[in-house]
């Protein structure tokens, strides 16, 4: 049996005593409004409505809360995300918003899924300044528990049998998409560990806890191929995944 590396009630009320989804909306609204104001065409092509229908009839759910190790950075780095889901008035997904925070619940990046811009930011400094709030979790022990757990082996090795059996089934569709056949993709290309995430997903009743597992696939150039992300429970049974391929081999 293996535990949680942080309590899960003690998480959801973290997300609560910090509004981190009322956080988040602030700045959805204000990333619709600026997007608004400066193409309405892109925007009315994007989601399908004004700016101000948007706001007034479209649901906003929300969605996720996760703590993210990204080992892109040197040292990796910790932060928060929160993903808001988007529907029309008639239920219809038009996107996701996921914005970035530091632990002082600043702000450093945010991105609206499926639709053609990214507004302009304010560079924010990642964990760089003071940090007024105590993070959820050790960033010590969260490194710990990913490496002595064996995260990023256990993900290599689902993705290895994910991606043979992709291969055998339909193996011109995987040379398109990934470039090169299966043997030389596996001897090739580099798996690099992009992030680890304790996710609580708050679409499911009640909250899910889980993990996920991204791994940054580039080839022998150093090219980005495609990202993998990989679920798993805290059994450490995978139970989704979900890929996303660069978009010149299609």
């Amino acid at each position: 049996m293996h535990e949680m590396p942080i309590n899960s009630k003690l998480f959801e009320e973290y997300i609560q005593k910090n509004s981190l989804f009322e956080k988040a909306r602030k700045h959805l609204k204000e990333y619709l409004e600026i997007w608004w104001e400066e193409d309405s065409d892109a925007f009315l092509e994007g989601m399908r409505a004004s700016f101000e229908k948007v706001i007034k009839e479209y649901k906003f759910t929300d969605k996720i809360v996760s703590i993210k190790k990204n080992f892109l950075y040197e040292p990796p780095q910790d932060y928060l995300s929160v993903s808001i889901c988007i529907d029309d008035e008639e239920g219809d997904w038009v996107s996701q918003y996921d914005a970035f925070f530091d632990f002082s619940f600043l702000l450093f990046d945010d991105v609206l899924d499926d639709v053609n811009y990214l507004r302009s930011k304010k560079k924010v400094c990642l964990n760089c300044g003071i940090t007024l709030h105590e993070p959820p979790i050790n960033s010590k022990f969260f490194e710990e528990y990913i490496q002595k757990n064996g995260l990023l082996e256990k993900t290599r090795e689902f993705l290895r049998e994910y991606f043979e059996s992709y291969y055998n089934d339909t193996p011109d569709l995987f040379v398109e998409d990934m470039g090169v056949p299966f043997e030389k993709m596996m001897k090739e290309y580099r798996f690099r560990l992009k992030t680890v995430e304790i996710k609580k997903n708050f679409l499911y009743e009640p909250p899910r806890d889980y993990l996920a597992v991204s791994i940054w696939i580039e080839n022998e150039k150093g090219d980005y191929i495609s990202e993998n992300t990989v679920f798993f429970d805290f059994l450490f049974e995978v139970f989704d995944d979900t890929a996303t391929v660069k978009e010149e081999f299609h």
